[in-house]
Formats: structure tokens, C-alpha cells, sequence
């Protein structure tokens, strides 16, 4: 919710936590792009690499 009021678009979480997504308001997984990882390459190529 926090990622949300700062205006924050995307937000990585680790895959073991994706069950609490479901605890999220609609309303807020609506406006969050809510991308589970694995490990730290999916971290990297997720965050740090642009997409072209």
C-alpha cells in the first residue's frame, strides 16, 4: 500500500510471497504491477535491464 500512495507503478516481491497478493485490496493490485521472482538474475533482469 505504501508503494501505491508513493506513486510507485511496479513492484518485485519474492514468489514464496505471491499467496499474499490475494490479501491485497482490488482496488490496489489494479493499480500495482505486482511481479514475483525467483532468486536474484530474475531481480536483475527485471529491474535493472531496459526494455527495448
Amino acid at each position: 500500500m505504501a508503494a501505491r500512495r508513493a506513486g510507485v507503478k511496479s513492484v518485485i516481491i519474492p514468489g514464496k510471497n505471491a499467496a499474499d497478493i490475494e490479501d491485497l485490496d482490488m482496488v490496489i493490485r489494479k493499480d500495482l504491477d505486482i511481479i514475483t521472482v525467483e532468486g536474484p538474475k530474475e531481480i536483475i533482469e527485471r529491474a535493472l535491464v531496459s526494455e527495448r
